[in-house]
């Protein structure tokens, strides 16, 4: 693919500068901001601090790493190196590599630094001038744009007080996991319910599209564009009580002080949530779940999922609705859904049912996360397709790469690894038996021979590991 840069780039980058080139990409089902690429670097970047905020397991860095050159030739000591996926652009035109980082305990203002070995891997292409990279993709060339006001945060904060650095970053490092529990894989399409509002997101044949269209779209009052379009449910339908004691003694909040721009986003979330009718501001002192603005003091009037047993109600909720469906042909985890069908037609009738369900109740989706017509995707971690449930493959390489365990730590987390794929593994604690009697109390560990051979019969039948299906009918 040919890739350019013209006038046309220019556009919303503020003429002329000397900014940094400052991204946000996907590390690890982290959404990491404030990444800096740099062309004059031979090697990927990734602080401590962000490498901790992941939760990525130590025993995942590969030590044996040599110091490398920072500038003008002084010597970096490296804790590690460990490989982690890169996702970079926006759906349809994404790509994703796994990219090799090395970890360091440096005061670094940006969470990374990409360098020539990622622009290498994606095919990239930068430009200082228009702050924007560009690569190729199945679906064409994606843009991934830098920000200037980031870029000039960052070096604001580069000269500054290094002490405080490492605090001013914690927040930046979003936590994915919980949005990727359902995830869609695949390339997808995307087609507008109308010309007004946001486009979905499917994977079908051409003959197929024109019935899916006209089904989902028959549907459009079941989708939210914005939070006042959420009617909410009825309380009739499953309350959410507070446990609170009568003599408790309440605690008072005190009133934070935070800077314009933080000042600017609380008031535009609070403006949406007061919009759609889930807060309402304080006329008096007795409501349970107020908070205080700049602007004014405010309670929710619908249940918010900071509550500690929020969840707890939702689901409830969620299994009450969708009682009749639940485990035939829906599968719910608090707000995340997912309908499941063995055959195209049959998935159409199990959609319409759906649907009937969320108008009855008055539930409303989110469209900018929704999936349709899906032939694969993950779930709970474990990859869902036409060939059943297969075991995802970062937990299979994570033993497949594991060297011999030293000491009993290492054989309990081998064994911990062990137990989130056994459902995948005939027998597994037959095959496992000699590193369990490893995890007695013994005065020396010995890794013995019968442990070395189950260890390597171990990954070998994980190479090829079986696939959980269905039972159909009369087997």
């Amino acid at each position: 693919m040919v890739i350019s840069f013209s006038s046309e780039d220019t556009q919303g980058v503020q003429m002329p500068h000397d900014d940094a080139l400052v991204i946000e990409a996907v590390i690890h089902n982290y959404r990491v901001r404030k990444i800096l690429v740099d062309d004059g670097s031979k090697v990927n970047l990734l602080p401590y601090r962000v490498f901790q905020q992941m939760r990525i397991p130590e025993e995942q860095l590969v030590r044996d790493q040599a110091p490398v050159k920072g500038i003008g030739g002084v010597p970096v000591p490296v804790e590690g190196k460990v490989k982690l996926a890169l996702t970079l652009g926006e759906a349809p035109r994404t790509r994703t590599h796994y990219v090799v980082f090395l970890v360091v305990k440096l005061p670094l203002s940006y969470n990374a630094i990409l360098g020539r070995p990622m622009l290498f891997d994606f095919e990239a292409v930068t430009s200082i001038r228009y702050l924007a990279m560009k690569f190729p993709t199945k679906a064409g060339v994606e843009v991934v744009r830098g920000s200037q006001e980031e870029a000039r945060v960052v070096y604001l904060a580069t000269v500054s007080e290094p002490s405080s650095t490492g605090k001013r970053f914690d927040s930046e490092v979003r936590d994915e996991k919980k949005e990727a529990i359902t995830e869609p894989v695949g390339e997808l399409e995307t087609f507008s319910l109308s010309e007004a509002k946001t486009d979905k997101v499917f994977s079908l044949t051409e003959e197929q599209k024109t019935e899916v269209m006209a089904l989902i779209r028959g549907h459009a009052s079941s989708f939210s564009w914005k939070p006042s379009d959420m009617p909410g449910i009825d309380p009739e339908v499953m309350p959410h009580k507070l446990n609170v004691l009568p003599e408790a003694r309440p605690v008072k909040q005190k009133k934070r002080v935070v800077g314009r721009e933080k000042q600017q986003a609380i008031r535009e979330e609070v403006q949406k949530l007061e919009e759609a009718g889930f807060i309402r501001e304080v006329m008096s002192d007795e409501e349970k779940t107020s908070f205080i603005t700049e602007d004014g003091t405010y309670c929710y009037r619908a249940m918010p999922f900071g509550l500690k047993n929020a969840r707890a109600t939702y689901q409830r909720l969620m299994n009450k609705i969708f009682k009749d469906q639940i485990s035939r042909n829906v599968e719910v985890y608090v707000d995340d859904m997912v309908v499941k069908s063995p055959t195209f037609q049959q998935h159409l009738t199990d959609l319409r049912e759906v649907f009937e369900v969320l108008e009855q109740y008055r539930m409303r989706l989110n469209p900018a996360k929704c999936a349709f017509f899906i032939r694969e995707g993950k779930f709970f971690g474990y990859m869902e397709s036409g060939k059943d449930i297969e075991p995802n493959l970062e937990k299979l390489e994570a033993i497949l790469k594991m060297s011999e365990p030293t000491c009993v730590r290492d054989v309990q987390r081998l064994t911990g690894r062990v137990v989130a794929l056994n459902r995948f593994m005939s027998r597994s604690v037959e095959r496992c038996l000699p590193f369990f009697k490893k995890l007695r109390k013994v005065p020396n560990f010995e890794w013995t021979e019968d442990c070395r051979e189950a260890f390597k019969e171990l990954k070998s039948y994980l190479s090829s590991p079986h696939v959980l299906s269905s039972p159909l009918e009369g087997e």
